[in-house]
């Protein structure tokens, strides 16, 4: 059994469960979402940890707007080690946290 990353309902909570606002909430969410990935990737594979902070903050916000709030204290938590001078990146935590990523993004894709 898989355990679900996110919580369908936490968009329907935000909009007040108009499903044509959830719906556009959440391709809005899996656009930008999906790019946000994209520049953290690049940051953590250049080693711009701030570049890399920046990103991984933001997508905390966005995976707190759909349920994700494991995902978001990662991100968080990620977003702090980045911040933190001198600090190099752990592979291991960042291979998991990107495949988690990948998940929260193919569960949002199903909701509305």
């Amino acid at each position: 059994m898989t355990i679900s990353l996110t919580r369908a309902g936490a968009l329907e909570e935000l909009c007040g469960g108009d499903p044509a606002v959830v719906r556009q909430l959440v391709n809005v969410f899996l656009r930008t979402f999906a790019d946000d990935l994209a520049s953290l990737e690049n940051a953590v594979g250049a080693g711009q940890r701030s570049t890399a902070a920046a990103f991984s903050h933001r997508m905390a916000g966005s995976a707190l707007a759909v349920g994700a709030e494991g995902t978001a204290q990662r991100l968080k938590s990620f977003s702090g080690l980045m911040a933190e001078p001198g600090a190099h990146i752990d592979h291991a935590m960042w291979q998991a946290l990107r495949q988690e990523l990948a998940r929260v993004l193919q569960e949002v894709s199903t909701f509305g």
